[in-house]
């Protein structure tokens, strides 16, 4: 089987909204491989993958809360099946690094709750969890850990002149067929998904899309940071807007006044519902058009 490009624009797009709105990248990765469980059906391992997911994301919560920090457990999560038959489940997900330690910890004890209850055999998932300095490498690492589950894009499918593949920058190593799923192959957390993306779009601020807009050379160069800043700075911008038309209307009751204030509700309206390219900002969006090719 192969991954369809609608199916990987969709995950590209989870993951350039979600540094685009919430400053965060997908930065973990917990592998598990049912088989050493004893897992062998799709509707088991799904229930197995939703759980650790739910409970991880409580937990975390409860971590956070703590801490006074963003709760959220954002995630992407992959089913697949090896040629042999077995089951295998990728979550990637953003881990702040002040939790790496308790968050090792908790999948072992989880797995090995787990295997007590279910009467399976015991398990260790595999957690690889780096944490750079800088919010690019962070950024960077979110690409490189997307691009094995791109891997399995059919090699003719072309973009803009190219293969799908190359645009994407997956390595040879990475490129085959996936293995039969019959339900849902990947699920993103409601932060990312679908939803929240229509939410952004209903408050008429839209994330921006490298791959939409045909710009292949700015894929991964890591933008999306700069427009989480823009996102906030024009949040801050558009609430300032408000509170300084509402306290004009609280102070007149010219008629002529009243109206010409509507009038500059109206424009501002318009001026939000330009597309995000076209949205006024500090910095430009992306780098000036070149014929550079996408790299990762």
């Amino acid at each position: 089987m192969r991954l369809t490009p609608d199916q990987a624009f969709q995950i590209y797009e989870a993951g350039t909204f979600l540094v685009q709105e919430h400053g965060v990248a997908l930065d973990a990765r917990l592998v598990i491989d049912f088989a050493p469980m004893g897992v062998s059906t799709e509707k088991e391992a799904t229930a197995v993958q939703t759980a650790v997911g739910r409970e991880f994301a409580q937990r975390l919560a409860d971590w956070c809360d703590a801490g006074g920090e963003d709760h959220s457990l954002h995630r992407l999560s992959f089913l697949d099946r090896s040629p042999a038959g077995g089951l295998s489940g990728t979550l990637l997900f953003h881990l702040p690094a002040a939790f790496q330690a308790r968050a090792v910890a908790w999948f072992v004890a989880w797995f090995a709750r787990f295997a007590v209850k279910s009467g399976k055999a015991p398990y260790s998932p595999t957690l690889d969890f780096r944490s750079g300095s800088d919010p690019r490498d962070s950024v960077a690492r979110q690409w490189r850990l997307l691009r094995p589950l791109w891997g399995s894009i059919d090699p003719c499918a072309v973009v803009g002149g190219q293969p799908l593949l190359d645009r994407l920058a997956v390595r040879s190593s990475y490129r085959g067929s996936l293995g039969d799923i019959a339900g849902a192959r990947y699920r993103t957390s409601n932060t990312i998904g679908p939803g929240a993306r229509r939410h952004a779009l209903r408050q008429q601020l839209p994330h921006a899309s490298a791959w939409r807009a045909g710009r292949w050379d700015q894929l991964f160069t890591g933008w999306e940071l700069r427009e989480y800043r823009e996102r906030q700075n024009e949040r801050e911008r558009r609430a300032a807007f408000e509170r300084g038309l509402e306290q004009r209307r609280a102070e007149t009751g010219d008629p002529l006044t009243l109206a010409h204030i509507n009038l500059i509700a109206r424009d501002e309206r318009h001026v939000r519902d330009l597309p995000p390219e076209l949205r006024l900002r500090r910095r430009p969006l992306w780098a000036p058009l070149t014929n550079v090719s996408a790299e990762g």
